[in-house]
């Protein structure tokens, strides 16, 4: 057995004399800190072992507690300028920082804020708060006005203006993408913030200053056991075979990446262990430790049938094992500096991720997971024990109509305390990035096949800051309304669909347990949701997509449609905490949306044997539903929707149907040139959502559309009636040809006829009614009488009516054959969510969900898994006496 390290020893260490001018300037403590040489080493510093322990880099402000809540952070103040969001790469910033916070050693000569350039900001949020992270240098400074030095930015990139209204001290930094206004930062390699078991490089003066933690540090680097990484990687396998790297013991590398969308996988992913276009590779019984500054393992570039099985990684500075099929659309350079190879856009294919321990990830980057698929197919993620990440414990991610992440399945892991640092997250994510219904096998749009079945979540935590003072944790620490609790355990975002989440034990921590949003055609089945006193909501839905439901305050339409997804045989549960009122002012919710509720979220009768259950309230009658619905009126029944109308873009269209129980009436509404042509009365006595709208002419947006004598850019479509606009688009005159003019422009109403056999352009049922210049030709002639149907005269159309286009089924109401019972879990306080033999859960279909097992780390609980590993490795010669299987 071996320990393969990518760094190498740093000797010559002492200490620094009480004149030393970097001692003096920084206010550190005499005889505190040591010093060694550094002028020669070949790559930055970034980490530094002394023996079987390791030294962080110094940082502002210092770590408090676990690194989470509010004194961990700066804000960028209301000074800040973002710089140019649309430009390629990196692009210059001003980071405003509250000078006030700087707070260095009282016996500190150094002018705090000068002695940051050359710092780092670790900005937690990039594009949007507290989502993803930068770690970027400072390359100027200034205080007001004052600039130093002018401009150390390259002559192409341009230093933004000042923002002079509320000018103060700024950082400037090279950013990918812009960030917000009081985003929370940390600053590393500051020297006057070192503190004891931390190091900071002065990369000017080539001096590496370290200040030991105890004795046992301090005679580790004046003993020649100081280990400064070199190498980003220590394998490096590419095309290569039949090949297994089993029992070694990785250790000390360093890494490139800069954080958000960085690396072939649009996201970090140094790794240890670098397998491209690799078939038939095994990474077995290995340990990657605290010391390495990436991933453990990155597989990418067509990989295939490959396994990472029965590792240990612990405390590594990015994630445990990254798959990318995905590089970005205009890749960065080739370049052994920033040390990641770039992708091809192939995917990896059938790698086996199983039996590993992943625990205390992201200590250098935060936009990490346990395991991260950034595009890649029939991967199997299994059995593994992700604990203590500062975003996800999985996530499988699609970039729809390029690089679709398909036929992948999650199954019998263990994650526990993940989503640490961020928000809008979960603890398994599946992120969609477009429009699901182009998502498919080829073959099918709305289905990934992807499956997340038998997990146990617990403890998805949730840090988040809006307010530019506060952090909170887990829902709490900032002020009422500052707190985002964007954080569940299964998230389906950005349109996922085609998912299987089944079998799985789910404590909805902070939001809830599954978020769908904006996707659909997902299946949520047989699983254990169990909420509590900060966990209220089960089931959430997100943003319907698509034109008939635009946001009713802002007006703004979704981008995206929707397919309802399926919500079936669960048991939803809401342990002790809740209150008898079902939480505080009600928060509690089975099934609920982020926006206004729209039925289309669901599939007809698509939410049904569900079991409903709460230790402290009537589950039967706190209104558990949306629009403040209980058991009893969710049951009752949907509302059909509303009629389609213009602003539903293209589906609004009029079309021809074989239902001619549509009739219609030419109505004068004192338009003495023209009338409005209307539903009849009859139609909307049987149709009451079809009151109140007439026919109209949708211009797209300029009213000169609607005045073209030919109708071109333009739909025949409902819409409420309006007063006078610039053209009278709802104003129209039967002509005694037959024809059915559209007075703004003078155009005919036609049915769409193309030669062939085009769907929706034939002639046929199904077919659009369109505008165009008035030739009374056969598919313009109408008849229509007063409170009759309207029937095209053409021959291609006989026996067919003009309708608004096809109206989603009317729903008979959800759950219809759920109750509210006692599931009889076997121990739910203690965690134990088995379900005993008469549970009437299994009268519903409920099947019971079969253990969930993943190895443990023995150095898990504060024991030192580097220093352990070490010993392991020396005493027995085995690296894997690390874990327990």
């Amino acid at each position: 057995a071996s320990v393969l390290s990518g760094g190498a020893p740093l000797a010559g260490w002492s200490p620094v004399a009480d004149a030393d001018g970097a001692r003096l300037a920084n206010g550190w403590p005499a005889g505190a800190v040591l010093a060694a040489d550094a002028r020669e080493w070949p790559v930055e510093i970034k980490g530094v072992r002394a023996g079987g322990a390791l030294l962080n880099r110094s940082r502002f402000p210092a770590l408090h507690g676990d690194g989470l809540d509010t004194p961990n952070w700066l804000f960028a103040q209301a000074w800040s300028v973002p710089g140019n969001a649309s430009a390629p790469g990196r692009h210059a910033a001003w980071i405003g920082i509250d000078g006030a916070k700087l707070r260095p050693p009282p016996r500190a000569r150094a002018d705090p804020l000068s002695a940051l350039l050359g710092a780092y900001t670790h900005v937690l949020g990039c594009g949007e708060a507290d989502v993803n992270s930068q770690l970027t240098k400072v390359v100027a400074v200034r205080n007001g006005s004052a600039t130093a030095p002018p401009s150390a930015l390259p002559s192409a990139l341009p230093v933004p203006p000042s923002a002079a209204a509320q000018d103060g001290p700024a950082l400037q930094v090279l950013f990918r993408n812009t960030f917000t206004l009081h985003q929370r930062f940390f600053l590393e390699n500051v020297g006057w913030a070192l503190s004891p078991g931390h190091f900071f490089h002065d990369e000017a003066a080539g001096v590496l200053y370290a200040w030991p933690a105890d004795a046992a540090q301090r005679a580790a680097l004046m003993g020649g056991e100081a280990v400064v990484p070199v190498l980003d990687r220590l394998v490096d396998l590419n095309g290569s075979s039949h090949v297994v790297v089993s029992n070694l013991t990785f250790a000390d590398t360093t890494y490139y990446a800069d954080g958000f969308w960085d690396g072939p996988a649009m996201q970090p992913s140094d790794a240890a262990v670098r397998l491209s276009d690799c078939h038939d590779v095994t990474v077995e019984a290995c340990n990657f430790l605290a010391s390495c500054g990436g991933h453990a393992v990155a597989v990418g570039n067509a990989s295939r049938d490959c396994a990472i099985v029965g590792n240990l990684v612990d405390g590594v500075g990015q994630g445990g094992v990254v798959l990318y099929g995905k590089d970005s659309a205009t890749p960065l350079p080739p370049n052994p500096k920033r040390g990641t190879a770039g992708g091809n856009n192939s995917q990896p294919r059938r790698v086996n991720v199983a039996h590993n321990v992943m625990q205390d990830l992201g200590r250098v980057l935060v936009h990490v997971a346990g395991v991260a698929l950034r595009s890649a197919s029939g991967c199997v993620v299994a059995h593994n024990r992700v604990q203590r990440c500062p975003r996800y414990g999985l996530q499988a991610d699609s970039f729809y109509t390029t690089q679709n992440s398909l036929d992948n399945v999650f199954e019998f892991n263990i994650l526990a305390d993940t989503n640490r640092l961020t928000t809008d997250t979960g603890a398994i994510e599946m992120l969609g990035s477009g429009n699901p219904g182009l998502c498919g096998n080829g073959s099918a749009g709305w289905f990934t096949n992807n499956t997340v079945r038998f997990n146990n979540i617990s403890h998805t935590v949730g840090s988040s800051s809006s307010d530019g003072s506060h952090v909170c944790v887990h829902g709490a620490g900032g002020p009422p309304g500052s707190c985002r609790g964007l954080v569940w355990g299964v998230y389906l975002d950005g349109g996922m669909s085609g998912a299987t989440v089944h079998g799985n034990v789910i404590g909805a921590t902070l939001h809830g347990a599954v978020f769908d949003n904006a996707g659909g055609n997902n299946s949520i089945t047989n699983n254990v949701f169990v909420g509590g006193a900060g966990s209220s909501v089960l089931m959430n839905f997100g943003t319907a997509g698509g034109p008939a439901n635009p946001d009713p305050v802002s007006g703004v339409v979704p981008s995206r449609d929707i397919a309802g997804s399926t919500v079936k045989r669960n048991i939803f549960y809401f342990g002790a905490g809740m209150g008898a009122d079902g939480g505080v002012a009600g928060r509690a919710a089975a099934v609920a949306s982020m926006v206004p509720w729209q039925d289309e979220e669901l599939k007809n009768n698509g939410s049904n044997f569900n079991l409903f259950f709460a230790e402290e309230f009537d589950a039967a009658a706190v209104p558990l539903f949306p629009g403040g619905r209980n058991l009893t009126s969710w049951r009752a029944g949907k509302a059909p929707p509303p009629l389609l109308r213009c602003a539903d873009g293209a589906r609004a269209s009029l079309v021809l149907s074989e239902d001619c129980s549509w009739a219609w009436e030419l109505r004068a509404d004192g338009d003495e040139a023209g009338v409005r042509l209307a539903p009849s009365a009859a139609t909307v006595a049987a149709r009451p959502f079809a009151a109140g709208v007439v026919v109209s002419i949708d211009c797209e947006g300029d009213w000169a559309h609607c005045s073209d004598p030919a109708g071109a850019r333009t739909r025949v479509c409902m819409d409420a009636p309006h007063g006078a606009l610039p053209v009278r688009n709802q104003a129209w005159s039967l002509g005694a040809d037959a024809t059915l003019r559209q007075l703004g422009g003078g155009a005919c109403l036609q049915v769409c006829v193309r030669g062939g056999d085009v769907g929706g352009c034939n002639g046929k049922a199904g077919s659009i009614l369109q505008l165009a210049a008035c030739t009374g030709a056969d598919n313009q002639r109408w008849s229509l009488g007063n409170g009759t149907a309207l029937r095209p005269l053409g021959s291609a159309s006989k026996g067919l009516c003009a309708s608004p286009p096809p109206q989603a089924p009317f729903s008979s109401g959800a759950d219809e054959h759920s109750i509210v019972a006692d599931p009889l879990f076997v121990n739910p306080l203690r965690g134990d969510f088995r379900v005993a033999a008469g549970s009437p859960a299994l009268k519903l279909g409920f099947e019971p969900i079969p253990p969930i097992e993943a190895p443990t780390a023995r150095c898990a609980g504060g024991v030192s898994c580097l220093a352990m590993a070490l010993r392991a490795v020396s005493t027995s010669g085995r690296s894997s006496d690390v874990l327990q299987m």
